[in-house]
């Protein structure tokens, strides 16, 4: 009920007065009770549960979001206990550590000192987290005036555990700082806004990733560039970010807004049955499939391409968090007209190839729609393609049939592209 307040004429009448939410306050009690679990002599039952309810509830809305931006004292207490409890992935420099705790924070020096005192060799990135997870477990500030350099932005009222984790971080990070191969091994992650160190090589690829998956990527990128392993086309799977949180935001935003061949081998650009396969017609072909039909498909998919790649090179992205100039977006665009018309390519000499008698026909001619992720029967082919493409092409422009010069050229070759 809205309380009763005094009015300028003296009466009693009702005021709006605001109250504080429930969310409110269920998040900022959360936080204070996770705090108070922290201290040198608290209980350590129930901390996990309350580490979890204050990094989960952010998420469950909007207002829940805000509340927790708003509250200083929250990353840097899940700071501490994603290395209590060895929460979240452990694949780049800053992950475990929430966006508000960087480990560049520190004191400043002098870069034309070569030789420093205290200076350190970057470690491998598993001592990292070693070195993290020792410090997590450390319940007294035992060097209080050497780290205070280190922590002049923190709230002093923290648990003391807290602080000294933090200043260690800042400080094993300045010590690199002061080698003079730090920037062989460091560089700023490259997710717009973020001023985070990252290393500079990016982890290995996950092992959950499928050896067909990588072989697809690897032969959209030979048809682009000619190399199954040249990072041209700046895939964020390739470039530094800080923490995993930042990768899969800019890794999400390429996929949706910036790569053109994201969705190149979807259901969508397969082939479709006809009457005469004793299919429904119009339905989506999926395994074998006869390369006349793969060719077909590849016509109707550049046709398709076409305009959305035309809109691109008018108009770049507007991207948010994956760092793109006007020139690389260009670039990009060019690539993947490139790899669309090697592939069709391909494709139409495989089509030409395919009527001749079974005996002489290839075995490693594409016979199933999946033909792709297999690249390594294939960079022959296409090495073949791509040079006369590069030699004979008309325009810059998607192909869109088969009376460009290239092409016919292709036709010329096509009983030797498989060989």
């Amino acid at each position: 009920m809205p309380k009763r307040a005094a009015c300028a004429e003296g009466k009693g009448c009702v005021a709006n007065v605001a109250m504080p939410l429930p969310l409110q306050i269920t998040y900022e009690t959360l936080v204070a009770l996770l705090e108070a679990s922290l201290l040198e002599d608290a209980d350590e039952l129930g901390r996990g549960a309350l580490a979890r309810a204050v990094r989960v509830l952010p998420l469950a809305c909007v207002e829940a979001g805000t509340l927790a931006r708003a509250n200083p004292r929250a990353p840097l207490l899940l700071a501490l206990c994603d290395y209590l409890y060895s929460t979240g992935p452990r694949a780049r420099y800053c992950d475990g550590l929430p966006l508000a705790v960087s480990p560049a924070h520190g004191p400043q020096f002098d870069h034309n000192d070569f030789i420093i005192e205290g200076a350190q060799h970057p470690h491998e990135l598993e001592t990292y987290f070693e070195q993290r997870d020792g410090w997590s477990n450390i319940l007294r500030r035992v060097e209080q005036q050497p780290l205070l350099p280190w922590i002049p932005d923190l709230p002093i009222d923290l648990p003391e555990r807290v602080l000294l984790f933090v200043a260690r971080i800042r400080k094993e990070h300045t010590h690199m700082r002061m080698h003079p191969q730090y920037n062989s091994f460091f560089t700023t992650c490259e997710r717009k806004g973020c001023t985070r160190p990252a290393l500079i090589v990016p982890p290995k690829p996950k092992m959950t990733t499928t050896p067909k998956a990588r072989s697809g990527h690897d032969y959209w990128q030979l048809c682009a560039t000619g190399s199954a392993t040249l990072n041209a086309r700046r895939q964020p799977r390739n470039m530094s970010f800080c923490c995993e949180g930042c990768f899969r935001v800019v890794d999400q935003e390429f996929r949706a807004n910036v790569d053109t061949l994201a969705d190149v081998e979807s259901a969508e650009f397969l082939p479709r049955s006809s009457r005469r396969d004793g299919a429904a017609p119009g339905a989506v072909t999926i395994g074998p499939c006869h390369a006349r039909k793969l060719y077909e498909a590849a016509l109707l998919r550049n046709a398709r391409l076409n305009r959305r790649i035309r809109k691109g090179l008018v108009t770049a992205p507007t991207t948010r968090h994956y760092p793109l100039t006007r020139a690389e977006a260009e670039t990009m665009q060019q690539q993947a007209i490139d790899a669309v018309n090697v592939d069709l390519g391909v494709l139409f000499g495989a089509a030409i190839v395919a009527n001749n008698p079974e005996r002489w026909r290839p075995a490693s001619l594409p016979c199933s729609t999946d033909w792709r992720k297999r690249v390594n029967p294939y960079r022959n082919a296409v090495a073949k393609v791509r040079g006369l493409y590069k030699k004979y092409a008309d325009s810059n422009s998607v192909c869109t049939n088969t009376g460009t010069r290239w092409l016919r050229k292709v036709r010329k070759v096509s009983q030797g592209l498989f060989a």
